[in-house]
């Protein structure tokens, strides 16, 4: 069976509407159109997936089924475009920060927010002094192949994770700095 995503969205709406003319409404497509996706879909299938009485179409046995596979195919596609979207707007995963006992003081309300906006990313900490956490990083350049200082965008605007450099110097791997 070679059936398209399309295919299969046409049919479950000429399913819905009972009628080629009002699924092509719906969909912005011509009734001639929709009529020739539904006549491929039941020759890859090889059954009939429409009763015709008149005017107007209902589902055969074969097609009842057909639109629960349909319906589930289509949902997988929907879950797997959301995942895809949470991932390229920075909705989920886990974010590792190094914080030296400073950062204490600002910190705190910073990942409060951060967590408010975005409860789908883990945020893990790091305590140590600055040694400890330079250290800490070159051991994950080092599994990541990475230079060390991530460049991730966080999702708050106009904030990044930066080189160091840009912040204050080569002190540091990677800060948290202001656009």
């Amino acid at each position: 069976m070679n059936i398209t995503f399309r295919q299969l969205r046409v049919f479950t709406e000429v399913a819905r509407q009972g009628s080629v003319q009002r699924a092509a409404e719906a969909l912005h497509l011509s009734a001639p159109a929709v009529s020739m996706q539904i006549r491929e879909i039941e020759s890859q299938v090889g059954l009939m997936l429409f009763d015709r009485p008149g005017r107007r179409l209902e589902l055969s046995g074969a097609g009842e089924y057909f639109l629960v596979y349909a319906r589930r195919l289509l949902a997988t596609l929907k879950e797997a475009e959301d995942a895809m979207a949470r991932l390229t707007r920075v909705e989920s995963g886990v974010l590792t920060l190094g914080m030296v006992s400073s950062a204490k003081y600002f910190l705190p309300g910073f990942l409060a927010r951060f967590h408010a906006e975005h409860p789908s990313i883990e945020v893990r900490l790091k305590l140590g002094n600055r040694e400890q956490l330079v250290a800490l990083m070159q051991i994950r350049r080092g599994r990541s192949g990475g230079d060390g200082a991530s460049a991730a965008r966080l999702a708050e605007p106009g904030r990044t994770l930066c080189p160091a450099s840009a912040c204050a110097g080569d002190r540091t791997r990677s800060c948290v700095c202001p656009r």
